[in-house]
């Protein structure tokens, strides 16, 4: 019995195709009144169905899709003709890490700007430090704390990655 030995030059199989990835792009629209509210989506960046309840009233719901998937939401509120925040944006769980939230901002940030808002503001809690990288990388920049927000304005605790969050975070930009 011979040794499995091979002798000369390798073979090589031939190369296989693999499919390459589907661009997918984020296509997003202003909500309908028709349109159902993404609770889910929206609770997820807050907790509070009324305080959402509140600025839904007052703001804009934009509505982000990939086909016909809804994949991510935020609102837009201006609290005055040149100061615009963004109250709400989210991104499904399983659509995280693909650049949407990012896109969602950058749509908000135009939005605010074709209204004629100087400042956009966005507020986030001491514990989401994710989120507070994020907006940092978006040339927001800290401009105020409001401290126990979260304590006050929560009946329950809220935790990020296990850190009850407290004080509310408020990042501003300059449009």
């Amino acid at each position: 019995m011979r040794p499995n030995v091979r002798n000369g030059p390798r073979k090589t199989l031939p190369a296989t195709r693999v499919p390459s990835k589907t661009v997918q792009t984020l296509t997003i629209r202003k909500a309908n009144p028709s349109d159902p509210l993404p609770w889910d989506l929206l609770l997820e960046a807050d907790p509070s169905r009324s305080r959402i309840s509140d600025y839904l009233a007052a703001g804009e719901l934009w509505l982000g899709f990939v086909e016909a998937e809804l994949v991510g939401v935020y609102v837009l509120l201006f609290h005055s003709p040149t100061l615009a925040e963004i109250m709400n944006v989210s991104v499904a769980e399983n659509h995280q890490g693909c650049g949407w939230g990012t896109q969602l901002l950058q749509h908000a940030e135009l939005q605010a700007q074709a209204k004629g808002a100087k400042q956009l503001r966005i507020a986030t809690a001491d514990a989401s430090l994710g989120q507070q990288r994020l907006y940092q990388r978006m040339g927001f920049l800290e401009h105020h704390r409001v401290p126990n927000h979260f304590v006050e304005h929560y009946p329950e605790p809220i935790l990020e990655d296990g850190i009850p969050c407290i004080d509310q975070v408020v990042l501003q930009k300059d449009l």
